[in-house]
């Protein structure tokens, strides 16, 4: 009978295998993880973005009293088109009533790096207690457009819109794959 301590070559060779095995599918694992992770975490900010700037789009027009074919206020000019927004405002003094006869403008349109961004800027009349606004609403902006129509739904002349319909959309590239969210409304201005 022979005594050996220590393991043999082919031993360790088993134990060298099944450790590398065991490394690699950790790593796989890890990898995949961190791919979904990402993934996942494009789809709630994506989400979270969508929803805001909904929102925002949203209520401005329905606080506004018409679509204005550019802000007569401000720098830069913005012209109302199927990608820019531009929404006429009733003003307000520091009591929070309506100034009659003045407005503030409200503009919604894309800016930036390949256009990626939208943004909603307010221009106040001087005689408005509205502060300016450069409001970043979304970001990795894909596409943005906008459609005029009367109350009946059919398409009108931007200034004529009692309803504006607009559609956006996010792209974000999350792994190996490009995630899109969309939203889209119909929102009628204010007394229409």
């Amino acid at each position: 009978m022979k005594n050996s301590f220590g393991a043999g070559l082919l031993e360790v060779l088993v134990a060298i295998t099944i450790s590398a095995a065991a490394g690699v599918l950790l790593i796989k694992t890890f990898v995949e993880n961190q791919g979904l992770y990402f993934e996942q975490s494009s789809k709630i900010t994506q989400g979270f973005s969508i929803n805001s700037a909904y929102s925002e789009i949203s209520e401005s027009i329905k606080k506004s009293s018409a679509v204005a074919p550019a802000n007569l206020i401000g720098s830069p000019q913005f012209t109302t088109d199927n990608n820019t927004l531009v929404l006429e405002l009733p003003s307000i003094d520091s009591s929070g009533n309506v100034i009659n006869q003045t407005f503030d403008y409200i503009v919604i349109t894309r800016e930036g790096q390949n256009l990626s961004f939208l943004k909603k800027k307010l221009f106040p009349n001087p005689l408005s207690q509205r502060s300016p606004e450069d409001k970043l609403l979304a970001t990795n902006v894909s596409s943005f457009t906008l459609s005029y129509k009367d109350q009946a739904g059919n398409q009108v002349s931007p200034t004529n819109a009692q309803k504006v319909s607009f559609n956006f959309e996010l792209s974000q590239k999350a792994g190996y794959a490009n995630q899109q969210s969309s939203a889209a409304g119909e929102i009628n201005l204010r007394n229409n």
